[in-house]
């Protein structure tokens, strides 16, 4: 296996308003979403809701909801969900209090800490710079590090992936997800559209950092 270990950093679900104003939102049900409330900030630009145990983070702003999960997983077979946390039923929560504003996208974010068995500069230089010498010549520089970033576009779904090689064979994956839409999804579609995404994210993350071999 090329991975020697792999944890989820921070999940996300954002949902996309044609406009936004926070100053509909009743802040009550953000009280009451756990039996622990939260920290919140309420002001005519922004609502933001911090429960601290998990954390996890609610901010209505900039003509959107963010739902966040700052913890680490390590078990990938429990995306979206800790301890009572399911990102989908929140995000869906959360829409219902911006119900009158018009949705036109919502999309998935993931970051994932990766520690590969070989060293991940190298490998990175190895499938996106063919030539780095030149490069390194043209800069005057002693080393050189690669921070890929791939927008693509992909059953009329929008990708943002980004590679941010950290210290000798770790490196940060970020991907962000964006569907066009004008309406929400319900919460089965939503959890199963979610986990679908995240298990593509883990295929291109094997495709794209396999070992090098002699064949390579």
């Amino acid at each position: 296996m090329p991975f020697e270990h792999k944890t989820i950093l921070i999940q996300n679900i954002t949902v996309v308003y044609k406009s936004l104003d926070v100053k509909t939102i009743n802040t009550g049900k953000l009280k009451t979403l756990f039996k622990a409330p939260p920290t919140l900030v309420d002001s005519p630009e922004l609502i933001l809701a911090v429960y601290p145990k998990w954390p996890l983070i609610v901010q209505f702003a900039d003509d959107r909801v963010r739902i966040t999960l700052q913890r680490e997983i390590s078990e990938f077979a429990n995306v979206g969900v800790f301890e009572g946390v399911q990102l989908w039923k929140i995000a869906l929560e959360c829409h219902k209090l911006a119900k009158k504003s018009e949705i036109i996208a919502y999309g998935f974010n993931f970051d994932l800490g990766v520690t590969h068995t070989q060293e991940i500069t190298t490998l990175i230089q190895r499938d996106f710079l063919s030539d780095s010498s030149k490069i390194k010549e043209v800069l005057g520089a002693d080393s050189l590090s690669i921070l890929p970033r791939l927008k693509y576009k992909k059953n009329q779904i929008d990708y943002d992936l980004i590679l941010e090689p950290l210290d000798g064979r770790k490196v940060k994956i970020h991907l962000n997800v964006h569907f066009e839409a004008s309406g929400f999804p319900a919460q089965k579609e939503l959890k199963e559209l979610y986990k679908q995404e995240f298990e593509y994210l883990l295929n291109i993350m094997s495709e794209l950092l396999h070992e090098k071999s002699e064949d390579d």
